[in-house]
């Protein structure tokens, strides 16, 4: 065994035994040791040193406990003042003399009473009969060796009168024997919260009346929906015969619009044919005859070609009217040599006839454009925007903007006359005194499946706009109108 290990005690006794030896040994008064001199000198410095170390070790063992013994002073210090000052109720009770051993600042807060007065107190006093019963049977639990539940509700009486709902959190406690002493208990104040608690129960309660009213309400109101809207649906029932009927009707009402169109320019191509065709030649031949009777003397001798040139003037006047009405009727320019032409061909004929300034801007358009119903379309909405122009609006310029962009044509005329109010001519009740020829023009651009529009206020000239699709469409495109609107027309 190394010597480092012995304790304390055996290191003495060796020590002395050695001393004895050593002493025996010095004075030779023991021959018996003799032999075992020389060990015990041997060892004797060894000894010496191991006793030493122990007594170092003890004595840093010893200063060692005095440290711990005071920092468990000041541990217990701090823990008992932590427990005094700490923001909730805190006690010891024993079991055995039901009387309490300590209390905090806090549980005298709480209960109103001193601390002397708590710890003389029993804690029987603090309770009701039912606290009483159940503070007996847990003391009995206890000092009969079971250990009750940790924590318990209460019902605390303080000293103003006041009842109080506490929950506490025992730890229990035993003597130095180890026997069932008493408890430490933490506890906490819960009136505010069975107060908040009552009063969402409360209100819970309120909650659940009032929806269930909500719910009978809408119950109500659920049958009334019901029946509402099986109304509404026999109304949409309705509706719908009533929208077929007036679908079909509207199909009636394009098909005579169609119709209508179709007639017109039917009877314009019939009326310029005659003219041309018929009224044109009986014409030319009178002209011929004229120009025959000229080369003839009257019976006083006087040749018949001075009073003959005036009819055969007027005569040749007639013709260039007819001729230029069988235009109008019948376009057959248009035909020949397309869309863009035609238009200048109109406007330069135009142009004789008007004082003013005519510009025709065109883009995107090839200059023998024939379609046989578009071109058709846009032609007939010039002609007679020029014609509404010339007769009514005392304009001084013209301007005509026809471009394609997106496969749409779209047409803009517009002039710096006295201009309409649209409204005043088109609200009137008599369909009679509307303009036809703007209706015309409506309808035709309906039914090419485009929109047509109409800007013009008294003074500030008038603007008519036709939005043309290049192909056909499955649908009829909306007529538009914007009389407070500005067109977007490039001059």
């Amino acid at each position: 065994m190394n010597n480092n290990d012995l304790t304390y005690e055996e290191l003495k006794l060796r020590l002395t035994e050695a001393e004895s030896a050593l002493t025996a040994i010095r004075s030779e008064q023991v021959d018996a040791v003799i032999g075992a001199k020389d060990v015990y000198r041997m060892h004797l410095s060894k000894i010496e040193d191991a006793l030493k170390l122990s007594e170092e070790k003890l004595d840093s063992q010893t200063a060692q406990s005095k440290r711990l013994t005071t920092k468990l002073a000041e541990s217990e210090q701090k823990h008992r003042e932590l427990i005094k000052y700490a923001g909730t109720g805190i006690y010891e009770i024993d079991y055995r003399k039901l009387r309490f051993t300590y209390v905090n600042d806090a549980m005298c807060q709480m209960l109103g009473y001193t601390r002397e007065e708590l710890l003389a107190m029993h804690p029987g006093e603090l309770l009701d009969d039912e606290g009483r019963k159940e503070l007996t049977a847990r003391v009995t639990q206890w000092l009969g060796g079971e250990k009750p539940d940790d924590n318990v509700e209460y019902k605390l009486r303080a000293r103003d009168g006041r009842i109080l709902d506490v929950i506490l959190y025992a730890t229990y406690t035993v003597d130095e024997e180890g026997k069932p002493l008493g408890a430490m208990v933490i506890g906490h104040d819960l009136t505010a919260r069975k107060k908040v608690e009552k009063a969402l129960q409360e209100s819970k309660e309120r909650l659940e009346l009032c929806v269930n009213e909500r719910t009978a309400e809408l119950n109500r109101k659920n049958e009334t929906l019901k029946t509402e809207i099986a109304k509404n649906e026999i109304f949409q029932a309705e509706l719908k015969a009533e929208r077929e009927k007036l679908f079909v009707a509207y199909q009636k009402r394009d098909f005579l619009s169609r119709q209508l169109v179709d007639l017109l320019e039917r009877d314009r191509r019939e009326i310029g044919s005659a003219l041309h065709d018929q009224i044109g030649q009986v014409m030319t031949g009178i002209l011929i005859r004229l120009e025959e009777l000229c080369e003839l003397r009257a019976a006083d001798g006087m040749p018949l070609a001075s009073r003959i040139e005036p009819i055969q003037a007027l005569l040749s006047e007639a013709m260039e009217q007819t001729r230029n009405i069988s235009r109008y009727l019948r376009p057959e320019i248009l035909e020949r040599f397309g869309l863009i032409h035609s238009v200048k061909e109109f406007i330069d004929e135009i142009q004789k006839y008007f004082p003013g300034k005519i510009y025709f801007y065109h883009k995107g358009i090839c200059e023998n454009f024939k379609d046989g119903v578009k071109d058709l379309v846009i032609y007939r909405i010039i002609q007679e925007s020029l014609h509404n122009t010339l007769k009514h609006a005392q304009a001084t310029e013209i301007f005509i903007n026809l471009t394609k962009r997106n496969d749409y044509f779209f047409l803009a005329v517009e002039d710096n006359g006295s201009g309409f109010d649209y409204d005043k001519i088109f609200e009137k009740t008599d369909p009679c005194v509307k303009s036809l020829g703007i209706t015309i023009m409506r309808e035709r651009a309906s039914l090419a499946g485009g929109a047509f529009r109409i800007d013009s206020s008294p003074g500030h000239g008038t603007c008519v706009q036709a939005e043309i699709p290049l192909s056909d469409v499955d649908h009829r495109r909306q007529t538009i109108r914007d009389v407070a609107g500005t067109a977007d027309v490039t001059h």
